[in-house]
C-alpha cells in the first residue's frame, strides 16, 4: 500500500511595529504560539518599524522581497502576518510571494474551527469564517490555487471575476442562513433561561477575532 506524507507546514513570520503598539514582542511570541497550536512550524520571523502602513502590500516592496528571500532559503510554505492585512494587501501579497499568506485572524478563525465542539459554536465560526473571506475572495482563491485546489464553489477556476460574484452570492446567501439558525438557537437558549434549565451559554469570544465588525447574530 502507498504510503501519502502529511507536508510540514513551515512559515515565515511577519510582524509590523508601529509607534503605538509597545506590546510588539509579547505580540510576536504569541504568534508563534497560535503557530503551533496549529502545528506549524516557524523557522523564521521578520520584523519592521513602519510609521504607517503600506496601502498596496502592508510592509512595502523592498520588506516584500526580503520575506520572498526567507520563504526560498527556509523552503517555508506558508507566510503569517502579525498584523491583519486588507482585502487588497492580501491579494497583492499572495501574488509576489511563492506560497500562501495569512494573517493572524486567519490563524484564530482556525484554531477556533478546530476547537468547536456544539452544532452552536461550529455555526459561530463557519459565520465568522465567512464574513472574514468575503470581501477577499481573490487572494483567497490564490491561495487555493497553490494548495492545488479544493473542495467547493472556491476551487472552481471558472470565469475570473464572473466566478468570483458566484462565490460571494453563496457566501451571502450561506451567512443569511446561518443568521437565521443562531437566531433560533438564541430563542431557545432564552426560553431555557427563563425555565432555569440548562447552564449559562459559554460564546465565543468575538472580541478575540481583530474583524472590523462582528457577526451580527
Amino acid at each position: 500500500m502507498e504510503e501519502y506524507k502529511i507536508e510540514e507546514r513551515k512559515a515565515v513570520l511577519v510582524g509590523v511595529q508601529f509607534p503605538d503598539n509597545k506590546d510588539f514582542s509579547l505580540d510576536m511570541e504569541e504568534l508563534s504560539g497560535l503557530c503551533e497550536a496549529l502545528s506549524i512550524r516557524p523557522v523564521t520571523s521578520l520584523s519592521q518599524s513602519l510609521v504607517r502602513e503600506d496601502s498596496a502590500s502592508f510592509i512595502g516592496s523592498g520588506k516584500v522581497e526580503e520575506v520572498r528571500e526567507a520563504i526560498l532559503f527556509h523552503e517555508a510554505n506558508l507566510v503569517i502576518f502579525q498584523n491583519p492585512l486588507s482585502p487588497s494587501q492580501l491579494h497583492n501579497l499572495t501574488k509576489a510571494l511563492p506560497c500562501e499568506v495569512l494573517d493572524r485572524t486567519q490563524l484564530i478563525l482556525q484554531i477556533f474551527s478546530e476547537r468547536a465542539k456544539t452544532k452552536e459554536a461550529k455555526m459561530q465560526v463557519k459565520y465568522a469564517t465567512l464574513q472574514y473571506m468575503l470581501p477577499r475572495l481573490v487572494g483567497l482563491r490564490e491561495n487555493l490555487s497553490r494548495q492545488g485546489g479544493a473542495s467547493g464553489s472556491l476551487s472552481n477556476r471558472g470565469s475570473g471575476e464572473k466566478q468570483i460574484e458566484l462565490d460571494k452570492r453563496k457566501i451571502q446567501e450561506e451567512m443569511a442562513i446561518l443568521r437565521r439558525e443562531l437566531k433560533k438557537q438564541e430563542e431557545v437558549r432564552k426560553v431555557k433561561r427563563q425555565k432555569g434549565i440548562g447552564p449559562p451559554f459559554q460564546g465565543w469570544r468575538w472580541s478575540a477575532i481583530p474583524m472590523q465588525e462582528s457577526p451580527v447574530l
